[in-house]
Formats: structure tokens, C-alpha cells, sequence
């Protein structure tokens, strides 16, 4: 009878534990599914700037009006995960910290012509980095070189809407910065199966730029 006491008392800390944690399951849930539908919002910018690349600017603001609301629902996950749990539910938001590094990286170089940084992303969604300890909220280096690999094939698809639309002087510039971007990346050893594959694609929107360019000389275009 000893034992069985002992028994019960065991798994009814059991119960209370995983009522816990089925808690804190259904926040993260929350917070990530009101994560994945301001991320849905940033990508609905992509088709505008391919329509109106000139009209960047006006595009980027707002883009970035959606990153006050990112920044809170991060800090509420913040709040719910403790540094020990941060990779047993790091999943919940991977692929959506990917999109966001793809699409901000992909407005930042229209504006400014250079890659938007890991910290300088970090910043804008108020993480404090791997800074602040290994368990701590970040854009993991996987996640922003996803991200940062998507840019040539988006930049490849502009390279050729931006003609159609008589901007002869953009696809100059895409291609120094994806030239820039293949040469950089194939300076890592990559391990990652999927990571490697992305990489690899990069050839075929390096080959489909310098399609477009080659016949914007030889059309005598670019005077």
C-alpha cells in the first residue's frame, strides 16, 4: 500500500507537469500563429515591389509597420519559454524567422544596396542574440543564411520584371550583389543538407541574370 502511495503521488506530479507544459505549448501557439500572419503580411510586399520597384520606399515603410507588432509577439514568447526549453520549441517559428530574414534583407539592399546583418535583424525584432547567452532568443545563423540564400532567385525574377517595366540600370546591380553573394557563400562548408541545395540553385538565377544583362548589351539598352 507504501508503494502504491508512492506511485500515485509520482504520477500526479506528473500531471501537474505536463498540464505546465501543455500550457505553455498553447501560448506558444498563440504567439506563433499571430507571428505567421504579420509574416504573411511582409510578404504580401513582394508582389508590389515587382509591379513598382521604383516606388521602394513607400513599399519598405510599409513593410517595416509590421515589425512594432513582430517585436511584441516575440517578446511575449520571450516571456512564456525559459532559456533551458528555447530549442524544444524553437521549431514553432523557424521557418516564419526564415521568411522574415528573406523578405527584410530583400527590401533593405533595394534601399540601401547592401545585405541587412543577423544583429541588425535581431535589433528589429528585439532578440538579444547568442550575446546574451546560447540559449538566448535569436535569428540562429541557419535561419538568416536560409533566408539571405532565397534573395538571388526574388532578385532574378525582378531582374526581368524590372526590364519589362523599361529600368535598364537595376539589373546591373542585382547582379554585382549576387555575384558578391555566390562568391561569399562559397566560402562556408556547408553541412546542412537543405542549406546545401539552396546554395546550390543559386547557379541557375546567377545564369538567368546574366541572360537578361547580356541582352540588355547587345540591345544597346543600357544607354
Amino acid at each position: 500500500r507504501r508503494e502504491r502511495g508512492k506511485m500515485q503521488a509520482l504520477f500526479e506530479s506528473f500531471t501537474t507537469e505536463i498540464e505546465e507544459e501543455n500550457k505553455i505549448r498553447e501560448e506558444v501557439k498563440q504567439n506563433t500563429k499571430q507571428i505567421s500572419t504579420l509574416v504573411r503580411k511582409l510578404e504580401a510586399t513582394l508582389p508590389l515591389i515587382h509591379q513598382k520597384h521604383k516606388e521602394v520606399k513607400k513599399i519598405a515603410e510599409q513593410a517595416k509597420s509590421n515589425f512594432p507588432s513582430l517585436k511584441e509577439r516575440f517578446s511575449d514568447l520571450q516571456k512564456v519559454i525559459t532559456p533551458e526549453n528555447y530549442y524544444r520549441y524553437r521549431n514553432f517559428w523557424k521557418f516564419d524567422l526564415t521568411q522574415i530574414v528573406f523578405v527584410t534583407c530583400f527590401i533593405h539592399w533595394l534601399e540601401h544596396d547592401k545585405l541587412l546583418s543577423l544583429e541588425e535583424i535581431e535589433q528589429w525584432l528585439g532578440l538579444p542574440g547568442k550575446k546574451a547567452g546560447i540559449n538566448s532568443f535569436a535569428v540562429e545563423l541557419e535561419d538568416y543564411l536560409m533566408g539571405v540564400a532565397s534573395l538571388p532567385s526574388e532578385l532574378s525574377r525582378l531582374c526581368v520584371n524590372s526590364v519589362i517595366a523599361g529600368d535598364f540600370a537595376l539589373p546591373n546591380r542585382i547582379t554585382q550583389f549576387v555575384y558578391e553573394l555566390n562568391s561569399a557563400f562559397r566560402l562556408l562548408n556547408l553541412k546542412n543538407d537543405f542549406l546545401r541545395k539552396k546554395f546550390d540553385s543559386i547557379k541557375y538565377d546567377v545564369a538567368k541574370i546574366e541572360s537578361v544583362v547580356y541582352d540588355i548589351s547587345i540591345r544597346n539598352l543600357n544607354k
